[in-house]
C-alpha cells in the first residue's frame, strides 16, 4: 500500500514539470518585434536564448540581440536606359516569308527575305528548307543568313540559299525566311 508520501514525490515532479512545459509554450521568442534575445558567456563562449520578459542574463554573460532578418539594404539605382534613350523591346512578333522552289531546274541558288512591318525593327531571323507539313530538307542549304533593309528603309532577315531536287514524292519544297521583329 502506498502512502501520501510515496505519491507526493511522484506528483510534484509531474507538477513542476507540466509548469515547466507551460512556461515555454507561453514564451514569446522571438518577441512581438521578431527580435531574438539571448545570453553569451565571454570566457566559454556559450551562448543561449532567453525570453527577456521572462528572464534576464546572469552575471558575467553579456546580453545579445539579433532579428531574424537583417535591416532593409540601400535602395538602388535605376539601370541604364534602352539603346537609343529607349526603354528595351516591345510588341515582338516572328513574320515568315516563303518561295516554293519550281520543279526545274533540279538545282539552283536564290535570296527570300521576310521584312518587319512598318515601325518595327528587326532583332534576328534566319531560314530553313520544308515542305508545307514543315519537314526539313537536309539536302538543301542555306548559305547566308543576315539582318536585310530594303530601299524603303524596311528592315528585315534575308537567307541565300542551294537547292536540289525541287518536289520530293507529293510534296513541294519550299524555302523559309523568317525575320523577329519589335518596337526597339
Amino acid at each position: 500500500m502506498t502512502t501520501i508520501r510515496q505519491r507526493a514525490r511522484w506528483i510534484a515532479p509531474i507538477a513542476l514539470s507540466l509548469v515547466a512545459v507551460g512556461s515555454i509554450a507561453y514564451a514569446t521568442i522571438p518577441d512581438s518585434g521578431s527580435v531574438i534575445h539571448g545570453c553569451y558567456k565571454k570566457p566559454s563562449g556559450a551562448l543561449r536564448v532567453i525570453d527577456s520578459s521572462v528572464t534576464s542574463c546572469d552575471k558575467g554573460e553579456v546580453a545579445i540581440e539579433w532579428g531574424q532578418s537583417g535591416p532593409p539594404g540601400i535602395p538602388g539605382t535605376d539601370g541604364a536606359p534602352g539603346v537609343d534613350g529607349l526603354d528595351g523591346v516591345s510588341g515582338y512578333e516572328v513574320v515568315t516569308e516563303t518561295l516554293p522552289i519550281p520543279p526545274q531546274p533540279l538545282q539552283g541558288t536564290g535570296t527570300l527575305a521576310a521584312f518587319c512591318p512598318a515601325g518595327k525593327q528587326v532583332i534576328g531571323g534566319g531560314g530553313a528548307s520544308v515542305n508545307e507539313t514543315g519537314a526539313v530538307y537536309t539536302d538543301d542549304q542555306i548559305r547566308q543568313s543576315y539582318p536585310y533593309q530594303n530601299y524603303r528603309g524596311q528592315t528585315g532577315w534575308a537567307v541565300a540559299f542551294s537547292y536540289v531536287n525541287a518536289s520530293v514524292g507529293t510534296f513541294t519544297k519550299l524555302i523559309k525566311a523568317y525575320a523577329i521583329c519589335a518596337n526597339v
